[in-house]
């Protein structure tokens, strides 16, 4: 009691995972349910609804017919979204070991080109509704100054990978100003994610993932957004699918490499001897061989997640 309140979170946290690698399931989520109650995260239901909205509304088919001259034709970016912790760092690091690719983590970079358009454009309209200010020529030098931040890193690489799992929202976005670019969506038994998230105490503000049933309604406009994705972006998106990576992992990579225009190597199915800098939550995993141990989590948890269950019925097998 004599802690402040960012401490005590910290240690529930901390005595969470200790009981999570010591197999009593039972103290670990005691103590991961009140460092979430801690955070005190209050998570917008209806306003996330909305802007959900407007990128469907925004981004259809015809916007990308009456846009084919935006951007630029580089396919040096490539972009791999999904949910936090369905695998994204996974994949990465898989496509990082190829002497081609480098992989340059996440970053806010993308998110903070659409929060500051309408000042720069000086327009009256939040993002997606400002896009109708920008030009085909205003379109390439937002594009530009995305490049001049990969040409940042100083790498000489062929593609650098950009992995913040949240750009899934702004996929309209990224094809608006990179049409060549390969886009990899991440996917993972639902459930899972919810777990790993309630576990993980972000850095940033995922306010959704402090709360199984703010997860649940999340999760199901992720899967909305996406699903509309496929429907209008003019490119394909290749799906990696995490419990099939880890049974095929030798298939998927070599699928994961055609799809982005790269020759094989084995150096991607030994990952985990790279030694780039892991900067997020799966620094662990990625620097062992692909285990099965984590495909089945859910069910040491399964009398303490209803919302994770009741949500995601067809995962509860």
């Amino acid at each position: 009691d004599r802690l402040d309140e960012q401490n005590r979170r910290g240690y529930c946290f901390a005595l969470g995972k200790y009981y999570d690698s010591h197999k009593q399931p039972d103290k670990a989520f005691e103590y991961i349910k009140r460092g979430n109650a801690l955070k005190q995260a209050k998570y917008d239901r209806a306003g996330t609804e909305r802007f959900i909205d407007a990128l469907i509304d925004y981004f259809d088919e015809d916007f990308f017919a009456s846009h084919q001259d935006y951007g630029l034709p580089t396919n040096k970016p490539m972009f791999i979204v999904g949910m936090p912790r369905s695998g994204t760092t996974l994949v990465e690091t898989i496509l990082s070991s190829h002497p081609d690719v480098f992989g340059a983590g996440e970053s806010d970079e993308l998110g903070n080109l659409t929060v500051t358009m309408p000042l720069v454009l000086g327009a009256d309209k939040p993002f997606p509704y400002c896009v109708d200010d920008l030009s085909a020529e205003k379109s390439q030098a937002y594009a530009g100054m995305y490049m001049r931040y990969l040409e940042g890193f100083g790498v000489e690489a062929k593609h650098i990978t950009e992995k913040l799992p949240n750009n899934f929202l702004y996929l309209g976005f990224i094809a608006l100003l990179f049409p060549n670019t390969r886009i990899v969506y991440c996917k993972r038994n639902p459930i899972n994610i919810g777990i790993s998230n309630y576990f993980q105490d972000f850095a940033g503000e995922l306010l959704w993932s402090y709360d199984l049933e703010d997860f649940v309604h999340f999760y199901k406009l992720h899967e909305r957004i996406m699903e509309h994705w496929r429907k209008v972006l003019p490119m394909k998106i290749y799906e990696v699918q995490y419990e099939e990576l880890v049974e095929e992992q030798e298939q998927i990579s070599h699928e994961l490499l055609e799809y982005c225009g790269l020759e094989w190597t084995d150096e991607c199915l030994n990952f985990h001897k790279s030694k780039r800098v892991v900067a997020t939550a799966s620094l662990a995993q990625v620097r062992q061989p692909i285990y099965k141990s984590s495909v089945e989590r859910w069910r040491k948890y399964e009398a303490h997640i209803d919302p994770l269950l009741e949500g995601f019925k067809e995962w509860a097998q």
